[in-house]
């Protein structure tokens, strides 16, 4: 228990008293609060004075989102107090209350099995969570997940060559079907964007076809017509002209299941489901139909659900994320700027029942930030040019890791904290600092 002193019933105010208050010293990372089903539980943070001034709540595993809220007076217009918030007389100090609520999920998740209520998260309960999602998939099933993650990326991505002015009428005509199909994919692909404008790019259809040469697969977005080996290209590409429209030979490699994937490219929904059918009855854990389990923080800024998933038309689809309505609300009181220095605490009281699942810690916690973003600003002359593996294995960050885990023989940052196994979290942190750093870039213009 981090908790350094626990009380029971507590007077908060005239209206609320606490069932259970948690006293924190300073320095103390909380990501998973306690919270009740009834009544109200209290974690009060003592702050730590030579510190930059820092909400609790940044470093809870929990997103806060909508609704939320704060206000400085009550609805009567009175200022707001709290008896746990004192200065070193016992007079209370003037507060600020803010409150806020936490996930999303995808919209083809079992939400009522996701609903199951939690007031509390144990590394247990947290270990069972990672291990049912680390489902274990048989080697037929793998490939067919593989073969349609290739498939999504492709149809996502598109041929990414620059527009050619007189190829840009393509020669494929598609069933009214097909056609609305596509439109329907793209319209998904625009979504998951968040109104950003896509860069203007070859708008070939993507084929799946054979290489003349040794009849294997390839894929191409081309012109040309190749009848004799499997390749996916776009239909633009000519390897006697425009030779920067797409062009992969890797189907021919076996990384894929050929089969399916020309299935999918030529939407044949027989044989599509016959080898789905097949992979659900053999139980080998590959269903794009089946529920999905993905839930996401309400922070996140993904739209849509990383799997694809087959509608009930049959056809997959980008599946949108929603809002799961979480009960448990959070309350945060902290005295005004003025009154920090006397009564230097921070209490979150957290009411009501999480309905969704516990989040993974994925979360890197504030005070943990703010030591990586010193690292950085303090690698001058390597900051330019700096990448997550050369961050990994930079001195000062190794000599920080020894100072920081003196009883790990060869700490890591993922000892730190488990979201820094993630190089794409180390990799925004270097942006940020490099933007802050060098606003005009690191080009010719920065310098």
């Amino acid at each position: 228990m981090l908790a350094r002193e626990t009380k029971i019933k507590v007077r908060m105010n005239q209206q609320t008293v606490l069932d259970v208050l948690h006293i924190y010293p300073p320095g103390t990372v909380i990501e998973y609060p306690e919270t009740s089903n009834s009544g109200r539980v209290g974690h009060l943070f003592e702050m730590d004075l030579t510190r930059e001034w820092s909400n609790p709540c940044n470093s809870f595993a929990y997103s806060l989102g909508p609704p939320k809220g704060s206000r400085a007076y009550s609805t009567s217009g009175n200022i707001i107090y709290c008896d746990l918030l004192t200065d070193a007389g016992g007079q209370r100090v003037p507060c600020q209350e803010s409150h806020a609520t936490c996930s999303k999920a995808c919209s083809y998740a079992d939400i009522e099995a996701l609903s199951i209520p939690h007031f509390q998260a144990s590394r247990d309960a947290i270990q069972s969570r990672l291990l049912a999602l680390d489902e274990t998939l048989s080697s037929n099933a793998q490939l067919l997940q593989k073969t349609m993650s290739y498939w999504a990326a492709l149809r996502k991505m598109g041929c990414n060559a620059p527009p050619d002015p007189y190829q840009m009428t393509s020669e494929i005509i598609h069933t009214p079907g097909k056609q609305a199909w596509i439109e329907m994919w793209a319209k998904q692909r625009d979504e998951s964007r968040h109104g950003q404008p896509s860069k203007l790019t070859c708008n070939g259809q993507l084929l799946f076809d054979h290489d003349r040469r040794n009849n294997l697969p390839i894929i191409r977005y081309v012109i040309m017509c190749c009848r004799d080996t499997e390749i996916h290209s776009c239909e633009f590409y000519n390897k006697n002209g425009a030779k920067d429209h797409f062009l992969d030979h890797s189907p021919s490699s076996g990384l894929y299941d050929v089969n399916y994937l020309q299935a999918l490219f030529k939407d044949d929904t027989i044989e599509i489901s016959m080898i789905e059918e097949e992979a659900r009855q053999d139980s080998e854990g590959f269903d794009p139909s089946a529920p999905c389990r993905v839930v996401m923080n309400h922070t996140s800024v993904r739209s849509k659900c990383p799997h694809t998933h087959r509608n009930a038309s049959g056809h997959l689809e980008l599946a949108p994320m929603k809002r799961l309505c979480c009960q448990c609300i959070f309350c945060v009181y902290q005295p005004f700027k003025e009154y920090r220095t006397t009564c230097p605490k921070i209490l979150v009281v957290c009411s009501r029942p999480h309905c969704h699942p516990i989040p993974l810690p994925i979360k890197t916690p504030a005070s943990i930030r703010s030591n990586i973003f010193r690292l950085l600003e303090e690698m001058d002359h390597d900051l330019p040019n700096m990448t997550p593996r050369r961050f990994l294995r930079h001195p000062t960050v190794l000599s920080f890791l020894r100072r920081e885990c003196p009883n790990i023989p060869n700490p890591t940052l993922a000892n730190l904290h488990i979201s820094l196994a993630n190089r794409d979290h180390l990799w925004s942190y270097i942006t940020q600092v490099q933007k802050s750093k060098f606003p005009l870039g690191t080009g010719w213009q920065g310098s």
